[in-house]
């Protein structure tokens, strides 16, 4: 039993440490005295596909940056790209002059990805946006992003009509 000590306290402590590296690195690029994880944004969404909700219980969509389809992910594929969200332009190369951007890859279909292009719900809440998207009345949908000084966005909250969908 001594022996088996120190195994269990290797195996208890590093699954900590492991979940403590990540929560800083999240943290790492934020200014100082930052607490929230970046700027919130408003972007729409379009071409959700609301069969997706059956599986996985997460909303697949395309987010609209504001940006022309001919810009975005020009020519190569799989490749690094940014949008700056000051002038809505896309470039492969780090926007230097831009205060907010996002960063991404382009996919074999040249579309950018940030990978924020799914939302994920608890179970119990599918059947409910499942209906709103499927319902017979329209309604706007949008995504509030957070997004870091370093480029890295995350989704917040899914909006329906400028208000938090489950609101509705």
């Amino acid at each position: 039993m001594p022996r088996a000590l120190p195994i269990l306290a290797v195996a208890f402590a590093v699954p900590i440490i492991v979940l403590m590296a990540i929560a800083g690195y999240r943290q790492h690029g934020l200014p100082a005295g930052t607490t929230s994880a970046g700027t919130t944004l408003m972007l729409p969404i379009v071409g959700y596909n609301p069969r997706d909700l059956l599986s996985g219980y997460s909303l697949s969509y395309q987010v609209d940056y504001g940006v022309d389809e001919e810009e975005l992910c020009p020519g190569d594929n799989a490749r690094k790209g940014y949008i700056c969200m000051d002038t809505r332009t896309f470039s492969y190369a780090k926007p230097d002059a831009c205060k907010l951007f996002i960063r991404g890859k382009c996919d074999y279909r040249s579309r950018f990805r940030a990978g924020i292009e799914r939302y994920y719900l608890p179970e119990q809440d599918a059947l409910a946006l499942d209906g709103m998207l499927r319902g017979t009345e329209r309604h706007d949908f949008s995504i509030e992003v957070s997004v870091t000084q370093r480029g890295r966005a995350s989704v917040e909250a899914l909006l329906l009509d400028g208000f938090p969908w489950d609101e509705e």
